[in-house]
């Protein structure tokens, strides 16, 4: 009885242990052939599917600090989201009217940017503000050259109540935005009795700038002023005219011991180029004890270098000054750029703040606050 017992179990345990091997074997049977349909990935080719990069996300789903974005706007963003950008206008012109260095640039680009609700402020500033506050107000408009600051600005400049702070002011301000209907009312000033040597000369560069030929009579006398910066002036604009002075008084003059009018005389002989006044400012360049005389001097040989390219070419020979070590030079670069080179230069310029860097900053000035093709700013002398 007892055997049969243990033979019965025995049975039993192979009749289980069949039942799991067949039940194995059906599941192995059926991965096979889903194997068949969907091969496994050998090793190599896991490796590379790791290796590959994840797929970007649409740039519309991108974080907006990691959007690609043009710089010009990414500044413009930064400036108004910026406190200046937040603060009652008022307080920011109050700002800029006492700044000083750096954080000028950052509240003339705010002031360009808002626009609308900054030039009331600047207006009446200019017309009825403290001689100090005008100037300053003066300089943002040489800046940001706002066409609609013209009439006030005329209106200073004629005025013989106002401070000599101001109309000088705004006759710099007047040469940066270059409207020239105001050219013929610049003639009267200048000939005009009473003014002093400062308003005598800034108005002849003026009208220089605003290219009026018809001006060249008016500005011949003061080829003989008694003062020699006068005189200086007269000649650079006259051969900015398309006359040729004789710039034997240029020369000369880079031997006075003021240092300024040796500056002077190196950038209005940029300015009458020839062979004689590269001579004289190589010399200043290299031996002049005063480094701002031979920064002059440098600028103005590229000035008298650049006149002789076409248009193409200026704009590539000034793209690579930009990476000048002198600042005087780069800037100087740079406002060729913006004024003398067209879209050319806008798109160079546009390149070049496309790094932030201070230069890409400064680039990016110009293109925020400069309008339409072709920049209008211009720094009289």
């Amino acid at each position: 009885m007892n055997v049969k017992s243990g033979q019965g179990r025995l049975i039993g345990l192979a009749a289980i242990l069949a039942i799991a091997i067949a039940a194995s074997l059906i599941l192995w049977l059926r991965r096979e052939k889903a194997s068949e349909k969907q091969p496994s990935a050998s090793p190599l080719h896991q490796v590379a599917t790791q290796l590959q990069p994840a797929p970007e996300p649409p740039q519309a789903l991108l974080p907006a600090q990691e959007q690609i974005e043009d710089p010009v706007a990414t500044l413009r963003r930064q400036i108004l989201e910026g406190p200046y950008g937040q603060m009652p206008i008022k307080e920011v012109v109050a700002r800029m009217l006492e700044a000083e260095g750096g954080d000028l640039e950052q509240l003339y680009l705010t002031l360009a940017l808002r626009k609308t609700e900054a030039f009331p402020v600047v207006r009446e500033i200019l017309l009825t503000g403290q001689p100090h506050h005008q100037r300053k107000v003066t300089k943002l408009l040489r800046y940001v050259g706002w066409a609609e600051a013209v009439p006030a600005l005329l209106e200073v400049a004629r005025s013989e109540e106002q401070h000599e702070l101001a109309r000088i002011g705004s006759l710099y301000a007047l040469a940066a935005i270059g409207e020239k209907s105001v050219a013929p009312e610049m003639r009267t000033l200048l000939e005009k009795p009473g003014r002093r040597s400062t308003e005598k000369r800034i108005l002849i560069a003026l009208l220089a700038r605003l290219g009026y030929h018809e001006g060249i009579a008016a500005m011949r006398p003061y080829l003989d002023h008694e003062d020699l910066l006068v005189r200086i002036y007269a000649v650079r604009s006259l051969a900015e005219l398309g006359e040729h002075p004789n710039t034997d008084i240029l020369v000369k003059a880079t031997e006075d011991k003021d240092y300024v009018i040796r500056e002077e005389a190196c950038a209005a002989l940029g300015s009458c180029g020839g062979s004689a006044a590269s001579g004289r400012l190589t010399e200043m360049a290299k031996g002049d004890p005063i480094s701002s005389v031979r920064q002059q001097a440098r600028i103005g040989l590229l000035r008298i270098e650049s006149a002789m390219m076409r248009d193409g070419e200026r704009a590539v020979f000034l793209e690579r000054l930009l990476s000048e070590s002198d600042r005087t030079v780069r800037d100087w670069a740079v406002r060729s750029l913006a004024t003398e080179c067209g879209m050319d230069g806008r798109r160079i310029l546009r390149k070049t703040a496309a790094g932030l860097t201070a230069q890409g900053r400064k680039s990016a000035f110009y293109l925020l606050v400069l309008p339409g093709a072709s920049a209008n700013f211009r720094e009289v002398y």
